[in-house]
């Protein structure tokens, strides 16, 4: 299954690869003797909105994933079979209850909810290409010229086979991970893909194409949608802060850089991940104190691209704590808008 920088691959069986969004679970070594995995996951509906537990013993492994108002989807794996989708959650509810087993509670966006519980509906679009006959790079571009939403599972033949995933939304690459476990943060996605391409060409392989059917493309979109309809209430709360780390840097005197300048700088490093902070496609803005934006994003979106560089950029300053003691009565005003998405000052 699905994640992006995650747990080491989860498996029951070799057959099997399962990966995730987080490298590390918000709350892990849970057990369900004394906590109820319904009453966990309905707590969490309201303190998050969206995420995936992740439950497992000696003898079994899943995983489930919310939203606010469901339990939308759920992969189920004994030894003796695996269950994918909405039926995979009475067996994982039930399987819960028998007092032995660990829950691991992981923080999933949900612009990313919504992709990766889909990938569980990927069919075969093409299977058993050998480099023989089909080059890599050339294979890659043309799943992004057909917008695929899915993934694409290379074997390369190398001494030691090696097994890479390239998971695509839409057309954009969105993750890798390899059967080892070791997934790649955005900024490195191109050197990663020219690495596979390289090895590819070097010792062969062999390329399988799923496709998330397009009846489950559109309802992953209208279930995203409510998250971008108004973004208003989230730009204003980085305008805040924006304009509190503004004023902490021109109040130190031994910072000479503009910190918009630094902003732009550090949106140069982020665009990968985020695209709307291209400084040079001026989506998104800020100049005298106003944030201005023109560009499509989630409030999810938002909110983790603006604040994870304003964190990057007060910790390379050596500000860090200044920052949280400037920020102290916006953290405490907007904490449970932020721990819904999980993101943290």
């Amino acid at each position: 299954m699905i994640r992006i920088n995650l747990l080491s691959s989860i498996t029951i069986d070799s057959s099997t690869e399962w990966f995730f969004l987080n490298n590390k679970p918000l709350i892990e070594g849970m057990n369900s003797y004394y906590i109820k995995l319904d009453n966990l996951i309905k707590f969490y509906q309201n303190e998050l909105g969206t995420g995936c537990i992740q439950i497992k013993s000696h003898n079994i492994n899943g995983l489930i994933f919310f939203n606010k108002k469901e339990l939308s989807s759920g992969v189920f794996q004994d030894r003796d079979s695996v269950v994918e989708g909405k039926s995979a959650i009475p067996k994982l509810l039930s399987s819960s209850s028998s007092g032995n087993v660990t829950l691991n509670l992981f923080d999933v966006k949900p612009e990313y909810l919504y992709f990766w519980s889909s990938i569980l509906d990927a069919k075969y679009l093409y299977s058993g290409l050998s480099t023989e006959f089909t080059d890599l790079e050339a294979l890659i571009l043309k799943m992004q010229d057909e917008k695929l939403t899915g993934y694409i599972d290379v074997l390369i033949h190398e001494k030691e086979p090696s097994r890479e995933f390239i998971f695509l939304n839409k057309g954009n690459i969105v993750g890798t991970a390899s059967s080892w476990g070791s997934i790649e943060r955005l900024n490195v996605l191109k050197v990663k893909r020219d690495i596979l391409i390289k090895k590819s060409r070097n010792y062969g392989g062999v390329f399988n194409v799923k496709k998330v059917p397009d009846s489950v493309n559109m309802d992953i979109s209208e279930s995203a949608k409510e998250d971008y309809e108004d973004t208003d209430d989230s730009l204003n709360i980085i305008q805040q802060l924006l304009y509190i780390l503004d004023v902490t840097i021109k109040q130190n005197k031994k910072i000479k850089t503009d910190f918009e300048i630094l902003l732009r700088k550090k949106f140069v490093e982020k665009f990968e991940q985020y695209p709307f902070l291209d400084p040079f496609l001026s989506e998104f803005q800020y100049s005298n104190g106003k944030v201005t934006f023109k560009g499509k994003a989630s409030n999810a979106q938002l909110l983790s691209g603006v604040i994870e560089s304003i964190n990057e950029i007060a910790s390379e300053l050596g500000m860090k704590q200044k920052l949280y003691n400037s920020a102290a009565s916006w953290k405490k005003k907007y904490s449970e808008r932020l721990a819904k998405y999980g993101i943290k000052l």
